[in-house]
């Protein structure tokens, strides 16, 4: 039986509204401020939670190429449709631009894919899932969907890893912690920090995406995972709140060097919130937080759709100051990214997670079929 991840979900969904707040405060009073500057690392939270829980799901049935092959399916399932549903009104834009310079039709608006943001160089990579491995200057289009791209990626070569049996021995699991440790060192050499979301956001995602896995294999030890449980059971109340207030003042000051320790704190999360007892674990569970888990895919992706038409504004008015309308509207701004997402959530990733379990509850997985119930964002 899987370990019940409500909460970590819930704190999932509460890192999304904090990277939602970050893109936005670039417009607010809040620009400057370098307490909300180092709110991207919460990008980070993601990437951990992900690596721990593709390696919760899926290590112990990665076993045949079939098995990788249905796993990629599963993934692009579940990433692809928001993709291609943020893509769409973007390129159809274009695309009238593109059809009104063939039919010679008088226009006021921009040639057809000249932004360098909607570059159709940058519109191929998105669709191919490559906007963050360097190929352009910005990631473009989507701006936010380089971690969309960055998670499929690696968690294909952590599925590889798991079929060349990596991860049913200790050698194979150090191996896999070199190459996060190489990723780390050379994210300290160039540029210095966690700030990553272009050519080095793959390197980013391969160190975060380790510590999941490597906090998962840890809790995989049995004398961990009981001496751990005895734990939870008897502190979970005094440990909760204490290491809540511990992450937000060190993200708070994670400036820098000190950055590189976001994954490692955000592990320690994992480790107590996972399948734990404490009442904020509980509370976590229920009512709003739960909902936002639920929508948090949705929330990283769709706030975006937001942040496009503010940059046109302040380029359209030449610069003008407009910082006080952003900070009183960020209460609207992210209740509409809410919306936006529960929209989508309904219209797209509802439908695209039956089809997937409909074809899922269909297939067999070497050594068993796949553990149920299966986490909601897996």
């Amino acid at each position: 039986m899987l370990r019940n991840l409500d909460a970590l979900d819930a704190l999932r969904g509460l890192a999304s509204l904090a990277i939602a707040f970050y893109a936005w405060s670039q417009f607010t009073v809040w620009a400057d401020s370098p307490i909300v500057g180092q709110f991207y690392l919460f990008v980070d939270f993601f990437f951990v939670f992900t690596g721990f829980l593709i390696a919760e799901v899926y290590r112990d049935h990665l076993k045949t190429s079939a098995d990788l092959r249905k796993f990629v399916i599963l993934r692009l399932a579940k990433l692809y449709p928001i993709q291609l549903f943020f893509l769409a009104p973007l390129a159809g834009i274009e695309l009238m631009k593109l059809l009104y310079e063939v039919l010679d039709v008088q226009q006021s608006g921009a040639v057809a894919f000249a932004a360098e943001h909607l570059s159709l160089s940058g519109l191929l990579a998105n669709l191919t899932l490559t906007q963050a491995f360097g190929v352009l200057e910005t990631p473009g289009w989507n701006e936010p969907s380089w971690y969309v791209a960055t998670e499929f990626w690696v968690s294909f070569l952590f599925a590889n890893a798991c079929l060349a049996g990596l991860m049913r021995s200790w050698a194979g699991r150090i191996s896999l912690a070199i190459i996060a440790g190489a990723a780390l060192v050379w994210m300290l050499i160039d540029p210095g920090s966690m700030k990553l979301e272009n050519g080095g956001a793959f390197a980013r995602e391969v160190y975060s995406f380790g510590v999941g896995v490597a906090v998962h294999s840890f809790l995989r030890i049995g004398q961990v995972a009981r001496k751990l449980a005895d734990i939870r059971r008897k502190y979970a109340g005094l440990i909760e709140a204490p290491l809540l207030v511990f992450v937000v003042l060190f993200i708070a000051n994670a400036d820098g060097l000190i950055s590189f320790a976001a994954p490692p704190v955000f592990a320690l999360l994992i480790i107590v919130f996972a399948d734990g007892r404490g009442t904020i674990l509980q509370g976590l569970r229920t009512g709003v937080f739960r909902i936002l888990g639920k929508f948090s895919y949705s929330i990283s992706m769709s706030h975006f759709l937001f942040i496009l038409p503010m940059r046109s504004i302040l380029e359209a008015k030449g610069g003008q100051d407009l910082s006080m309308i952003a900070s009183y509207t960020v209460g609207l701004y992210l209740a509409l990214t809410i919306v936006i997402a529960i929209i989508t959530e309904k219209l797209v990733e509802a439908p695209a997670r039956n089809a997937i379990r409909s074809w899922r509850d269909g297939q067999t997985w070497s050594g068993s079929a796949l553990k149920q119930p299966r986490p909601r964002n897996a």
